[in-house]
């Protein structure tokens, strides 16, 4: 978990943290909230596409297509929620 969390950039967040004395889980914690805030981004670039093509589908009567963006949004709706506790 360490070794993959601590990459690139967020080396030297690890690194200026723990000099001001702070414990791992706090390094790891701040980490983590970092790349919340980047997922977060990303998962609403995400949802507009989705509601695109759930639109689109919705225009020509593809049910199908319907169903499975709708489930797409249910489960991005998911990870909106986990990521902003």
């Amino acid at each position: 978990m360490v070794k993959q969390v601590i990459v690139g950039r967020s080396a030297s967040i690890f690194f200026m943290l723990m000099k001001r004395g702070g414990t791992m889980e706090k390094v790891i914690q701040t980490l983590n909230r970092k790349d919340g805030e980047r997922r977060l981004s990303v998962l609403k670039m995400e949802i507009d596409y989705e509601l695109l093509t759930l639109f689109d589908a919705l225009q020509t009567n593809d049910r199908e297509q319907a169903r499975k963006c709708k489930r797409n949004l249910e489960r991005l709706r998911s990870e909106w929620i986990r990521l902003e506790v």
